[in-house]
């Protein structure tokens, strides 16, 4: 598992357990599953520029199921999520959905060269935290981490650690946030 560890202004970050390699690689970096946020807080707000320079908000997205992941080009969890991510994203797109996937603490030329390596690209809107303040104010602690951020704002379902997102009950548990408060 990698894991972050926010300390002042310095951010530590290690390596804890090897990556698995071979065919069942992917399937032992996505066993995550998403718990239910307690008490169902709203969602901190957050502006953040994408790839191309737009700023985007949390809070534009109000009236949909948003998913917030954090993420990072080396992290070999996140790697295995962002297809199905994709997929996710192609699946819902059309309705009360969005997919913020927000890069930690990398130079937007860095997440360039990963991104363009991807055939079709990517779909979803890609965000930049440099400095990492959305992380420090998220209080994330390990990525991949997602929220899943219902209709009116507030924090839903929270995981750690790779989701596959194609799967049933991650689809599910999505498609009935998108139900809720139409």
């Amino acid at each position: 598992m990698l894991w972050l560890r926010l300390n002042g202004s310095r951010c530590l970050l290690w390596l804890m357990l090897a990556l698995p390699v071979g065919a069942e690689a992917s399937e032992d970096l996505l066993g995550a599953r998403f718990s239910p946020v307690a008490g169902n807080p709203d969602a901190l707000d957050f502006a953040l520029e994408d790839r191309f320079g737009e700023v985007r908000r949390l809070s534009q997205h109000r009236g949909q199921v948003v998913v917030v992941n954090f993420w990072a080009t080396w992290c070999g969890p996140c790697l295995a999520e962002l297809p199905t991510m994709q997929a996710l994203w192609e699946r819902l797109s059309d309705g009360p959905f969005e997919f913020l996937a927000i890069n930690v603490g990398e130079e937007s030329s860095t997440i360039d060269r990963f991104l363009n390596g991807f055939d079709p690209p990517l779909g979803f809107r890609i965000l930049m935290d440099p400095k990492m303040r959305v992380v420090r104010e998220w209080q994330v602690r390990g990525i991949p981490t997602t929220y899943v951020v219902d209709r009116q704002g507030r924090l839903a379902e929270f995981a750690e650690g790779g989701i596959d997102f194609t799967d049933d009950s991650v689809v599910g548990r999505i498609r009935r946030l998108m139900d809720e408060g139409g």
